[in-house]
């Protein structure tokens, strides 16, 4: 009876591969591997394929469809990016040269204005001083025509004190009588070819020599004159040669700062009595006396070239912000107080420069334990760059000796290669 129901369940069992016709049911299963060659000229038998390949190879297909869509919204994201980035420069490009033509238009208004002050100046009487100081010992020039952001920068090399006994050891063997030394300075300014004096005789020549550099009031020329010196080299002549003896570099710095808060329609002229080095800093080899004057005012020119510096490190400094909103920034109080244990006879200052914002400079303070007082703010924003550089890096200040020599050198910036650099904190 056990054997029966065993057979009955097995014949079941069978039912799905038992004879139907000619061919097994389990043949026309799509999910077993063909055990013949496919035949491409019956169509049916191709539709079947098709469907069986479909089927095996959806899982790529849609993988690759996920991919491909990933990849689409991605250069669409891209393209957006873009898009806002040439809106925020084309902006910026805008409300530069905005502010470009407006300052050119004020810049012509400053220059009206002061013809027109001094035109009634001139006819009510009164006693108008087109400088502040000394402006008297400039010889008078006749130039010509100059048109607007033209200028003309004026040096007055006056006299020079030269140390004899510097000299003597300098010059030993090569020159008998001292008193009969011929000496002649030459200038170095900006990008304007080199301009030599007469030759003077004695240990105190009055060379009485006057250098006429016209110039452009431009970013560029400023940016040269907060950064750069007027180079003057003394040259003795012995026989047919010239021989150096001494370099100085007269700062620029001071006639800025009192152009800057000059009155209006008067240009500073300022006095410097610069130290001459020998080919060694220990050596100093007398004083020379310089006097430098702009020759039109340039205050309105200085404080309109600062608020657009001002305004395009701003745009440049919030640029990223903009691009992405989650941005913040915070602010950051640097104060440099003073400085002890100089030499008696420095003048000194502080730079220092902060991640890659502008560099900084205090004012230059004579004396022993100058006193600066000097606050900067900065802007920083919240990003893993700027955390970074805070977690790793120091803030360093450098200080140096405004009347030692500059010089540049291959791969050094010109604040590096200053050979007065007193020493540096952090």
């Amino acid at each position: 009876m056990g054997n029966d129901r065993e057979k009955d369940n097995f014949i079941k069992a069978l039912g799905m591969v038992r004879l139907r016709g000619e061919e097994p049911a389990w043949k026309r299963l799509e999910f077993i591997d063909r055990h013949e060659e496919l035949d491409i000229t019956n169509p049916t038998s191709l539709l079947r394929e098709i469907d069986r390949l479909r089927l095996e190879k959806s899982e790529i297909a849609a993988q690759l469809e996920k991919a491909q869509t990933l990849l689409h919204t991605h250069i669409e994201m891209e393209k957006e990016k873009e898009i806002i980035h040439n809106a925020e420069l084309n902006k910026l490009q805008l409300q530069l040269k905005s502010a470009n033509n407006r300052i050119e238009e004020l810049v012509k208004l400053a220059d009206f204005r002061a013809r027109t002050y001094k035109d009634n100046m001139i006819k009510t009487g009164l006693n108008f001083k087109p400088y502040d100081d000394g402006a008297s010992e400039f010889s008078d020039i006749t130039e010509s025509e100059i048109s607007t952001n033209e200028n003309t920068l004026d040096c007055l090399v006056s006299s020079c004190e030269l140390d004899e006994l510097v000299l003597r050891k300098l010059l030993s063997g090569k020159v008998m009588d001292l008193d009969g030394l011929q000496t002649m300075v030459a200038l170095d300014f900006y990008n304007h070819d080199t301009q030599n004096s007469e030759v003077t005789e004695g240990l105190k020549p009055n060379y009485n020599f006057q250098v006429a550099y016209k110039v452009n009031v431009d970013e560029e020329l400023i940016n040269y004159m907060e950064n750069e010196f007027l180079r003057a080299e003394i040259y003795a002549v012995i026989g047919s040669d010239l021989h150096l003896i001494g370099t100085c570099y007269a700062s620029y710095r001071e006639l800025l700062i009192k152009n800057y808060d000059a009155q209006f329609g008067t240009s500073a002229v300022v006095n410097l009595n610069c130290i001459v080095y020998g080919e060694r800093k220990s050596d100093i080899i007398g004083v020379l006396k310089v006097k430098l004057r702009m020759r039109h005012p340039i205050s309105d020119a200085l404080h309109w070239i600062k608020e657009r510096s001002e305004f395009m490190r701003e745009n440049q400094d919030t640029l990223e912000s903009r691009m992405d909103p989650t941005l913040k920034s915070r602010k950051l109080i640097v104060q440099v107080d003073k400085v002890s244990g100089l030499d008696k006879r420095a003048a000194s200052f502080v730079y220092y420069k902060l991640y890659n914002l502008r560099d900084n400079c205090t004012p230059t303070v004579p004396g022993q334990e100058p006193v600066f007082n000097y606050i900067s703010t900065h802007d920083l924003l919240q990003n893993e760059a700027v955390k970074k550089y805070l977690e790793k890096e120091y803030l360093e200040f450098v200080v140096f000796d405004d009347t030692a020599p500059l010089r540049r050198t291959d791969g050094r910036s010109t604040t590096a290669a200053l050979e007065g650099m007193v020493g540096r904190g952090r």
